[in-house]
């Protein structure tokens, strides 16, 4: 089983010659999502789809060695209305698991943390299957997507001694971290078999 050092060298092996498509792709999804948090309903909305590009932008980037300023909109093309239930969702439950105190909303933050990427690689899943999905996957993994986010601390605490200059290269290096995350889990669990809406939850 992968550890935290084992995605985080995935990540730079990926990233090795597209480090700067990556920062694009990271610069534009970040301006647009600012803007949509001015009014903060657009961006509980369309957070989600908004990740949804994002995702798939890094992915044909990886994959294929290029990808399309264009793709960082891929999120909104398909199913879009169950991509917006989902974010509207998750949003929900983890508010609610707040509720009872800041633990559970955490833990609850990290088993609907692969919905996104459910969705991304499936479009044709709906909200609730994505969500259930996701719990699925993160059963017994959820402390090892914790232990990956908290191996970056070093590289974040850097980022505010630089006056988030250094962030310019942390932020695509997590986010490519954690989709190589993804990557071995969705293999372990499904074996790369296509994640389909119509399975039994």
């Amino acid at each position: 089983m992968k550890r935290s050092r084992d995605y985080r060298a995935d990540a730079r092996t990926k990233m090795k010659g597209k480090w700067g498509y990556a920062l694009l792709g990271v610069v534009i999804y970040g301006l647009v999502f600012a803007a949509m948090s001015f009014t903060g309903i657009l961006a509980l909305l369309f957070g989600l789809p908004l990740t949804i590009g994002l995702l798939s932008y890094l992915s044909k980037l990886y994959d294929t060695g290029r990808a399309d300023v264009g793709n960082l909109f891929d999120g909104f093309k398909d199913n879009l209305v169950n991509r917006i239930l989902a974010s509207v969702l998750k949003y929900l439950f983890v508010a609610l698991w707040s509720l009872l105190f800041v633990i559970p909303g955490i833990i609850k933050t990290y088993s609907y943390a692969m919905t996104e990427y459910l969705m991304m690689q499936d479009s044709t899943l709906d909200a609730n299957a994505a969500i259930t999905k996701s719990r699925t996957m993160m059963d017994g993994n959820k402390g090892r997507l914790f232990l990956l986010d908290l191996s970056f601390i070093g590289w974040i605490i850097l980022c505010g001694l630089t006056f988030g200059i250094l962030y310019l290269y942390v932020a695509p290096y997590m986010l490519s971290a954690r989709l190589s995350f993804y990557e071995d889990l969705y293999e372990r669990t499904y074996g790369g078999r296509k994640v389909s809406s119509n399975e039994n939850n």
